[in-house]
C-alpha cells in the first residue's frame, strides 16, 4: 500500500513479493490442483514482470 503514495518504493514491494507468488504457485503445481486453481496464483507470478517492464523509473543495469 505505501508503493500508492511512494511511487519509489513500487519496484521493491514488487521485487519482494515476487517470491512468494512463485512460492504459491509452486505450491499449486505440487497439489496436482486443476487449472482453474492456479490460474490466479500464475496471472501473480506473470504480474510483476509486467508491473516492471511498464514502470518508467526502473532499470536493470549489468555491471561487469
Amino acid at each position: 500500500l505505501l508503493s500508492i503514495f511512494i511511487p519509489a518504493v513500487r519496484p521493491v514491494a514488487v521485487l519482494w513479493l515476487w517470491p512468494f507468488a512463485i512460492g504459491a504457485l509452486t505450491a499449486h503445481f505440487s497439489y496436482h490442483h486443476a487449472f482453474s486453481d492456479y490460474r490466479n496464483a500464475l496471472l501473480v507470478c506473470i504480474m510483476p514482470a509486467v508491473l516492471l517492464a511498464t514502470d518508467k523509473h526502473f532499470e536493470v543495469r549489468i555491471i561487469v
